[in-house]
């Protein structure tokens, strides 16, 4: 016979199991779509419940709502993470997608400002599924194949991108918009929002089903107690009477212990900053979208935006599923990390340049003419959002740097979970940020309006320095 070696230079890729993979991305789909799906409608929903009294204070309203989701969710996703780790990955994922069920609809038949509040802290203290999902997919790879399945959670996300957008901008104010089919519903002409927020609300309910049958626990004590379970009782032929006793393992780690490493520390603060960058920009498109062009927006409605922003999620598919992967297998993550930060500070300089252009050749509109088409603008936006999905890559880079940095299975979920507790932290700050700093930039008109966007330059640079360094630090073995 022919010697092997032990340990081979270079392991192939151990296959992915499909199956699971997709029953658990199908769970991650439900919470993108209930976050993204009002970002169409959500300025017109602040003015048309009279919630701002002055247009140009729409972009303060809509960055409260939008930002509470995310600081609800920094009060608990940590414990959900953690809690994986103690009693399972599905009955978490599971509590989730039924807060995001019931918290959706609720958003939809909303009529006030303090109700809209409330449904958005609902949904993000009852869903600590990002963190849970992925520590799941870190459960069932390996370092070999972890690279091809990481990022299909940011996949995901831009699928639920796409979708989300399609529904809140297709399918708000339905009794208008499709009076053949919809214009005798009264409740949808009282609640003209309450449309998409069911839909999405469904798809959750629908991810809940197909979880409860098809979806397997992934936390690796509770895998092995059952294989141990099940061979005793294949040895011994009868019930379970002959387990060996199963070693109990260890409590998962706590905050303080995890932060003193220095690379979660910079883990932790990059993704704080990368979440800033991030859905900040999709705050801030959203309202410099739907402003005037006299004030330095470009004048759209609800569905041209949102199928701006469902092909931001196409291209994100595109590129998360087809072009990182072989990036990814070319060059470390940290590098590519590094690289994809870089794009938001252009990002930033290109979408004011974009609202000038607008100014100085389309016409102001006003309420008796409908706002102009923006013709060959369109291509400066479309480039933007293209630099925009590559900013986004640097979410699958981190997730790759996460799990490398999670050197005991018992710790996986809190590690997921603190992460994503500073990503929940700048995913409600930077839409809040970016949306009063737009409303004080087009109210007091400082530096020309464009306050917001110097601001959001000098932080995408800073975020750049973050990543830089967080390449620079040696990882424990």
């Amino acid at each position: 016979m022919d010697e092997q070696p032990l340990i081979p230079s270079k392991r192939n890729p151990t296959p992915l199991p499909k199956r699971q993979l997709a029953i658990i991305l199908f769970a991650r789909l439900a919470e993108p779509i209930a976050y993204t799906q009002i970002f169409p409608y959500i300025a017109q929903m602040v003015e048309e419940l009279h919630i701002a009294s002055d247009k140009k204070k729409i972009g303060f309203y809509a960055g409260l709502i939008d930002g509470i989701f995310a600081l609800s969710q920094v009060c608990t996703i940590w414990y959900w993470g953690r809690l994986s780790d103690r009693i399972g990955r599905k009955p978490v994922v599971l509590i989730g997608l039924s807060g995001v069920c019931i918290a959706t609809l609720l958003y939809g038949l909303s009529t006030s400002l303090w109700q809209l509040m409330l449904s958005r802290i609902l949904i993000g203290s009852l869903c600590g599924n990002v963190a849970v999902i992925q520590s799941m997919i870190s459960d069932i790879t390996d370092e070999t194949n972890a690279g091809q399945a990481l990022p299909l959670v940011s996949a995901t996300y831009a699928t639920g991108a796409i979708i989300g957008p399609l529904i809140g901008g297709l399918l708000s104010h339905p009794a208008e918009r499709y009076p053949n089919v919809f214009g005798n519903l009264q409740l949808l002409r009282r609640k003209p929002f309450f449309l998409p927020c069911f839909i999405s609300s469904m798809m959750a309910f629908l991810s809940i089903v197909s979880s409860i049958l098809f979806l397997n626990e992934t936390l690796p004590s509770i895998v092995k107690t059952k294989e141990r379970v099940t061979n005793s009782g294949v040895e011994h032929g009868y019930g379970t009477t002959g387990a060996d006793p199963v070693k109990p393992e260890s409590q998962p780690p706590t905050a303080r212990q995890l932060l003193s490493d220095p690379l979660v520390r910079w883990l932790v603060l990059a993704s704080f900053v990368m979440a800033s960058l991030g859905l900040g920009f999709n705050a801030l498109f959203v309202l410099f979208a739907y402003t005037p062009i006299r004030l330095r927006g470009l004048d759209r409605q609800p569905a041209e935006i949102g199928l701006a922003m469902s092909a931001l999620g196409v291209a994100g598919i595109l590129i998360t599923g087809f072009v990182y992967p072989r990036v990814q297998q070319r060059f470390d993550c940290r590098n590519v990390f590094v690289f994809c930060m870089s794009m938001w500070p252009i990002v930033y300089t290109l979408l004011p340049i974009t609202g000038m252009i607008a100014r100085t050749t389309l016409p102001s509109s006003n309420d008796d003419f409908p706002p102009p088409p923006l013709g060959g603008i369109w291509v400066y936006v479309i480039s933007t959002l293209f630099l925009v999905r590559i900013g986004f890559l640097s979410f699958s880079a981190h997730l790759l740097i996460v799990r490398s940095a999670a050197r005991d299975s018992n710790a996986v979920g809190a590690l997921f979970g603190l992460t994503h507790s500073a990503f929940s932290l700048g995913e409600g700050v930077g839409p809040a940020l970016v949306s009063s700093l737009f409303a004080i930039s087009i109210d007091k008109m400082i530096i020309g309006g464009y306050l917001v966007w110097a601001i959001m330059v000098g932080l995408a640079l800073a975020g750049v320095q973050v990543a830089r360094i967080l390449r620079g630090i040696q990882q424990p073995r």
